[in-house]
């Protein structure tokens, strides 16, 4: 399981450094914000944070000085990350909305906050999930992920009911699903954390596995590469199948 789970680690690692770096020289071809905004999102949290953070637990028993160094290198991945996808919310779907613009700024600076509070309250072993900081941290971050989520297929059934009307691009509904998926993934990855804290603190076994989170992040970065890295964001496909659906 071990081994099993390190290969899912390792794979979530690359896969979001190849759509991470796609999305990043793709932003300089069309000069949009959303794919350099998810591009750098996936590069923050993909390879930088959960890999710090892996390294730093690994490293706790053995170099202290270099474990917390680690582990405020991946936290600050992991909460930079999420600032840059609300950033991406803001872009896509709000860029002229002032309150948007404001509930970032407050977002974000009390990510700041908290990220700050959690980096000096807590170190990196199985004390940090004990914290209140720390799963306020986490529960920060899933807000973000959240909104996104609820954004994302909000528009996409909203442009899908369109469609029979010719006033919508399947390419741009498909994106919006497909991002929608990447979003619930992240946000599942918060939430089975989460729950796991609160169920070791009521003396319950929780079923946080590195495994899980992992395999949940290989979907949403194969889910982003469908909406943001492909020409027809598997339009072709999926409406064939839907099709196919319907015949029978």
């Amino acid at each position: 399981m071990q081994l099993l789970s390190l290969v899912v680690v390792c794979a979530y690692s690359l896969i979001a450094l190849g759509v991470g770096v796609k999305l990043v020289l793709m932003s300089r071809q069309t000069r949009r914000g959303p794919e350099l905004l998810v591009g750098l999102a996936f590069l923050a949290g993909g390879m930088v944070g959960y890999p710090f953070n892996i390294a730093a637990t690994v490293l706790w028993g053995s170099n202290a000085d270099l474990a917390l160094a680690a582990y405020a290198v991946g936290q600050t991945g992991m909460a930079g990350s999420a600032v840059l996808a609300l950033a991406s919310w803001q872009v896509m779907f709000a860029p002229s909305s002032r309150r948007a613009r404001v509930f970032l700024c407050v977002w974000g600076v009390a990510m700041a906050a908290l990220l700050v509070v959690g980096i000096r309250t807590t170190q990196p072993d199985p004390s940090r999930f004990a914290s209140s900081w720390y799963a306020l941290l986490l529960f920060w971050q899933l807000t973000c992920y959240a909104v996104l989520a609820v954004a994302a297929l909000h528009h996409a059934f909203m442009l899908h009911r369109r469609e029979a009307l010719g006033l919508s691009d399947p390419v741009v509904t498909n994106r919006m699903l497909f991002w929608g998926i990447t979003e619930i993934s992240v946000s599942l990855q918060y939430l089975i954390t989460l729950c796991s804290i609160a169920m070791a603190k009521l003396g319950m076994a929780g079923f946080f596995s590195p495994l899980i989170i992992a395999s949940l992040g290989v979907i949403a970065a194969a889910a982003t590469y469908v909406a943001f890295a492909t020409r027809t964001a598997g339009v072709s496909w999926t409406r064939t199948e839907l099709g196919a659906r319907a015949e029978g």
